[in-house]
């Protein structure tokens, strides 16, 4: 061991110290997750009573600058979550790579920290990230509109506020990979036995399927909200801060679209998560096919019905603009479906080369 007082000792890395933070950052951003979804849903029913004129006495004049309140109120959480996501992801990223050196060291020749560092555009952190910045943008829109701004410029200044934080995404998780990589150069490794990799790959397991859960519940809950709230926009008596006619022609395409892309979203994490739940099975037990393409499993019912999902928020939008247009939405339905199989059979197809080599 080093020294604790000697200032020139090289950093140590921990088996039971990186994967507790890991198994720690997963946690709390699952409870992140569940926040952004309640935030949605209570801020969605307080903008309907608002729009319908239900608040008490007390709280009459909120209604004449209904999105205004709304705006702010769902601008700012949703703006601290994302941060808070960022800081997560940041977290997640370094002791990725931690996890992968140390594995590496140990005779894991598929653990790669450079690998570990890369962005991954279907990780849960990612698209949870851009889910939020997406709720950001929509704010932002609504809180210039408030202004008589007109569309154009608050399309504009919502695009721009999802710009900068992506911009400040990539930012910081290129700092906390090249902080990650310079840090495993110096580090030394701890030994570690069979046992707790194993109980660590035990708890991940329940984590990804857990995860899984969350996220068909967490677009189940947005697209639920979004029909909540469409029902009650035809019979708007709000008068304010943004036109009644804007209200009621642009709404249901913001709403319907919000709901399609988080169902989009929430499947390509779900299928992220089934080829680490797959993974890790295999590590726990190497006899197990976890990667059939057309195993009926709880897994792919799970992944059915976030595109159960996906197909009704998809019906709504083509319904919308052009019923005639069926064609495309079973089309869209049958590529969404197949994605999973395709996945499962490519891992497998990967698994079995490295298996080879």
């Amino acid at each position: 061991m080093n020294d604790p007082t000697d200032q020139t000792a090289s950093p140590v890395l921990d088996f039971s110290v990186v994967t507790r933070e890991i198994r720690s950052i997963i946690v709390r951003r699952r409870e992140l997750m569940v926040f952004l979804g309640s935030l949605f849903v209570a801020l969605s029913l307080f903008l309907d009573n608002l729009l319908h004129g239900s608040l008490p006495p007390a709280l009459a004049s909120i209604g004449q600058q209904a999105f205004f309140n709304y705006s702010i109120m769902l601008l700012v959480p949703s703006l601290l979550i994302a941060l808070r996501i960022m800081r997560l992801h940041n977290g997640m990223t370094i002791n990725g790579v931690f996890y992968s050196q140390i594995l590496s060291k140990h005779g894991d020749a598929f653990a790669d920290p450079l690998r570990a560092s890369k962005l991954n555009w279907t990780g849960i952190s990612t698209n949870l990230f851009l889910l939020t910045v997406l709720n950001v943008v929509l704010a932002a829109v609504l809180f210039t509109l408030t202004f008589q701004s007109g569309w154009i410029i608050a399309i504009l200044i919502g695009v721009g506020f999802g710009i900068a934080l992506l911009t400040i995404f990539l930012y910081n998780h290129h700092r906390a990979k090249h902080f990650a990589l310079k840090h495993i150069k110096q580090a030394t490794i701890e030994p570690i036995n069979s046992e707790a990799v194993e109980d660590h790959n035990a708890q991940s397991l329940q984590d990804a399927n857990q995860d899984m859960i969350g996220i068909t519940a967490f677009a189940g809950l947005i697209l639920f909200s979004v029909l909540e709230s469409l029902s009650g926009l035809g019979d708007v008596t709000y008068n304010g801060d943004i036109a009644v006619s804007d209200v009621i022609n642009f709404g249901p395409l913001i709403y319907i679209n919000l709901a399609l892309v988080t169902t989009i979203l929430g499947a390509l994490m779900y299928r992220r998560l089934a080829v680490a739940a797959g993974e890790l099975s295999l590590k726990l037990d190497p006899t197990d096919d976890p990667f059939q393409p057309l195993n009926l499993t709880d897994t792919f019912f799970g992944y059915l019905m976030i595109c159960a999902l996906f197909g009704i928020s998809l019906h709504l939008l083509i319904f919308m603009l052009n019923s005639a247009n069926w064609w495309i939405e079973i089309l869209a339905n049958i590529l969404m479906i197949s994605l999973y199989p395709l996945r499962m059979w490519l891992t497998r197809m990967r698994f079995q080369q490295k298996a080879n080599q």
